[in-house]
C-alpha cells in the first residue's frame, strides 16, 4: 500500500492483566498476575509469527506495563536495557501523550510500539483510525500503518487498520459456532440477491446456495484472528465481513 519509505508503523499495546486493585498494593506497583504473565507470552509468541520486530519499544513505568515491556521484548529478541520508559504514558487517562513523544523521536525508528494503559491508548487509536476499536483488553494489540517519513507528521485520521488482536481461550465449539453464524448470514445474503433477480431461481438453488456457504464460511473463519472468531459468536456490533485479517491468513488455523 505504501512505500517502506512514506510509512512508519504503530503497534499501541495494553498491559497484561494485573493484580487486582483490591489487593491494597499501590496502583503504580501492581504487578501482573500469573494469568497475565501467560497472555503476554502468548501475545508476544503470535506477534513474533507475523514477523513484528520494534525499533523501538517505549513502555509505561508503572510495573504492570514495564513487565509486560519486558515479556514482549524477550519473545521479540528485542534488548530490555533499550527499553524507554516514559512517566507520561502513566497513568493512562490523556490520549495525547503518544503523538507528544513521537513528535521527539529521530526518524530513523520505522517501527515503534508502546505499552501503556486504558482509556488513553483506545482513545488515540480512535484519533488515528475513526471508529477503529472499542476498549482495549489487556495485552489487546493494535498494528496501525501510517503513510509518514516523519514521526512529526503524525496527525487525527491518517492511520491505516492492520490488525487488533487480543489472547483469548476459543474451544473448538467456538470456531463451530462462529461457521453456523457465517453459513447462515451468506445464505441470507445469496438468497436475497437471487429473489432480486428471479424469485423462481431463488427457490431452485436453496440446495446449492446453503452447501455454497457452508464451504466458503469454513474457509472464511480459518482466515479471521482468533479475536474476531470470538466477537463474532458473542454478537458484537462490528460486522464479520470488516472482521477478515488480511495480514496473516495462517494464524488462527495455527493458534487451535
Amino acid at each position: 500500500m505504501f512505500s517502506r519509505y512514506t510509512m512508519k508503523t504503530l503497534y499501541l499495546v495494553r498491559h497484561a492483566q494485573a493484580i487486582p486493585r483490591e489487593s491494597g498494593v499501590n496502583d503504580f506497583k501492581r504487578l501482573l498476575a500469573p494469568e497475565g504473565r501467560e497472555e503476554a507470552r502468548t501475545m508476544g509468541k503470535r506477534l513474533v509469527r507475523k514477523g513484528i520486530a520494534p525499533d523501538l519499544l517505549i513502555a509505561s513505568p508503572a510495573d504492570r506495563a514495564l513487565e509486560t515491556a519486558h515479556i514482549f521484548a524477550e519473545k521479540l529478541g528485542y534488548s530490555i536495557q533499550r527499553i524507554l520508559l516514559r512517566e507520561e504514558l502513566y497513568p493512562g487517562e490523556d490520549a495525547t501523550c503518544f503523538p507528544r513523544v513521537l513528535n521527539e523521536l529521530p526518524d530513523r525508528y520505522q517501527t515503534v510500539m508502546f505499552v501503556g494503559h486504558e482509556p488513553a491508548l483506545s482513545r488515540w487509536a480512535n484519533l488515528l483510525i475513526p471508529d477503529c476499536c472499542g476498549e482495549f483488553r489487556t495485552t489487546g494489540v493494535i498494528g496501525i500503518a501510517l503513510p509518514i517519513s516523519s514521526w512529526q507528521a503524525v496527525s487525527d485520521g491518517i492511520g491505516v487498520l492492520m490488525f487488533f488482536d487480543f489472547p483469548v481461550q476459543v474451544t473448538p465449539k467456538i470456531y463451530k459456532d462462529a461457521r453456523k453464524i457465517m453459513q447462515a448470514q451468506l445464505t441470507t445474503t445469496i438468497e436475497n440477491l437471487l429473489k432480486q433477480l428471479d424469485v423462481d431461481i431463488s427457490k431452485q438453488v436453496q440446495k446449492i446456495t446453503k452447501k455454497t456457504s457452508k464451504t466458503y464460511a469454513k474457509k472464511l473463519v480459518n482466515v479471521l484472528q482468533i479475536s474476531k472468531v470470538e466477537e463474532l459468536v458473542q454478537g458484537q456490533r462490528q460486522p464479520w465481513l470488516d472482521l477478515l485479517v488480511k495480514d496473516d491468513p495462517e494464524t488462527a488455523a495455527e493458534e487451535l
